[in-house]
Formats: structure tokens, C-alpha cells, sequence
């Protein structure tokens, strides 16, 4: 027996499936160097709080998921004023043409 990522394996299974050392997954994002910072002021300008308006009242779920108004693929910036700090449910309804995607 051989000991391939923590678990035992025979010789024949070891020899036929290739080791990979797996990380632990790492969320990357091409927002930027500065986006840790600005979608953490903008979570605590909206007071970890949705921002979106439902009836000209605001949301209000708490939320940990930032938005950007403009998107960064039509030339939007990281700047305060691009941000909005949205629940997951209303995210999903600003992304819902994303759905089925892979």
C-alpha cells in the first residue's frame, strides 16, 4: 500500500492515476489589487446591510457580497461610487441573465 494525499492506495491504483497535490482552493478574482479594500469600505459604509431598493425602501437583508454598478467588463472602476453592497438574493436578480452558465 501506498500513501498518495492522506488516503492508502494499491501499487496497481497508484500507478494508473497520476498524483496531483491539491491546494486549498484560493479565490481569485481579476478585480484588481485595491479590491480587498474597496469592497470592505463599501461594505461598511452600507453597514454590512443590502443596499438595493425594493418600492423606494431599501432592502436591508445583511449581506457580504459587493456589486458593481457599472461592470468592470464595460469599463466600470473599484471607486466608492461604483460599489454597492448587495444581499445574494437581490445579486441574483441583477445576474439572473448569468444563470445556467457554466
Amino acid at each position: 500500500m501506498i500513501r498518495r494525499g492522506g488516503r492508502r492506495v494499491s501499487e496497481y491504483q497508484a500507478s494508473k492515476t497520476p498524483f496531483k497535490k491539491t491546494a486549498r482552493y484560493k479565490r481569485t478574482t481579476d478585480y484588481g489589487e485595491d479590491w480587498p479594500t474597496a469592497s470592505k469600505k463599501c461594505l461598511e459604509r452600507a453597514g454590512y446591510r443590502c443596499e438595493e431598493r425594493k418600492n423606494g425602501e431599501r432592502c436591508n437583508r445583511k449581506t457580504y457580497t459587493v456589486h458593481h454598478i457599472v461592470p468592470r467588463s464595460k469599463g466600470g472602476t473599484n471607486a466608492q461610487f461604483n460599489l454597492k453592497a448587495v444581499c445574494s438574493k437581490c445579486h441574483e436578480k441583477k445576474h439572473s441573465h448569468l444563470r445556467g452558465r457554466s
